[in-house]
């Protein structure tokens, strides 16, 4: 399993070592044993950017996954893609949602790693199973 964590902004949650363990921890519970995944911790303007170019949405966002469509289920030595999480925003939401930045931060990682894996919250049943398995590896996690 090859985890790359890239940062272009000082605030981190857990240290580089913690958080491939994070995301070590869920593609294996997810049985993607031997892929590749890259981290981005990135800035506002950057997310923000992102955001406008690819979902058409003109604002800072807390998460996005970017699905290189190498990786399913019981492929090996693919790269699933990347991930952007903007720590600003994390911090923004655990203060609204009244729970802790690790713990958002957290969130928001599962989160973008189940988007790459496959799984999807457009419709409410398939949002169920996705938030339900979400919340199921933050526990673990924390």
């Amino acid at each position: 399993m090859e985890i790359n964590i890239y940062s272009s902004v000082k605030k981190r949650f857990f240290s580089e070592k913690k958080t491939k363990e994070i995301v070590e921890f869920c593609l294996k519970k997810l049985k993607f044993d031997k892929v590749e995944i890259g981290i981005h911790l990135v800035g506002e303007s950057r997310i923000r950017s992102l955001n406008r170019v690819y979902r058409g949405v003109d604002m800072i966002t807390d998460v996005l996954s970017f699905d290189t469509g190498e990786g399913h289920l019981g492929d090996e030595g693919k790269d699933l893609g990347d991930i952007f999480i903007c720590p600003i925003q994390v911090c923004r939401q655990a203060k609204i949602f009244e729970v802790g930045e690790k713990q958002e931060f957290v969130r928001m990682l599962v989160h973008g790693i189940l988007h790459l894996v496959g799984y999807d919250h457009k419709k409410k049943d398939e949002a169920q199973k996705m938030f339900d398995l979400q919340e199921k590896f933050v526990k673990s996690i924390l």
